[in-house]
């Protein structure tokens, strides 16, 4: 389990596990008991500790990403993240100041990070409740494999609403015409 395996969110997997038979409202088990992997997380952004913050946000504009990960630069292992959030709210008014300051100084330390067979259901309820857009996905020596953001879940679901609709049947029946 990750720094954040708790015994609540051990329940709430759990829980989620046992709810796979049932409907729950508009998004049924079909979609949010399958794994993550299911969403094409992206690859992670990684960088040293010892990056500057002007390179970090140069970095998130030229990749287009909203965070980046801080990783060891010796075993790869997952140290922390910094995002999009991260930059408008802790730099943003002080960039001056941190321009070249090392990134480690303005990361989130040990993040919340999970494995990629988890599934879409307790992902959403962990970002939910953490009040966090990205989540690390690490492998079992905490080394990022992935980046999961609300926005490739969001992403997934309108694509296959559209990809359902487009492939709706559109003739009316006899009654309606």
């Amino acid at each position: 389990m990750t720094k954040s395996g708790n015994q609540s969110e051990m329940r709430v997997n759990q829980a989620i596990r046992l709810a796979c038979d049932r409907k729950l409202g508009v998004l049924d088990q079909s979609f949010l008991c399958q794994t993550v992997g299911v969403l094409n997380p992206g690859k992670p952004v990684c960088v040293p500790p010892d990056q500057s913050l002007s390179s970090v946000v140069s970095m998130l504009n030229e990749k287009n990403v909203g965070s980046v990960l801080i990783t060891a630069p010796s075993s790869g292992e997952l140290l922390g993240i910094f995002t999009e959030r991260d930059c408008v709210r802790r730099t943003l008014p002080h960039f001056s100041v941190h321009a070249e300051s090392p990134i480690s100084l303005l990361m989130t330390k040990d993040p919340i990070a999970q494995t990629p067979d988890i599934t879409v259901a307790f992902a959403l309820n962990l970002m939910s409740q953490g009040g966090f857009r990205h989540l690390p996905l690490v492998d079992e020596r905490n080394i990022p494999v992935g980046t999961l953001s609300v926005k490739d879940m969001m992403d997934f679901i309108v694509g296959s609403f559209v990809e359902e609709l487009l492939n709706f049947d559109l003739e009316l029946p006899e009654s309606l015409v």
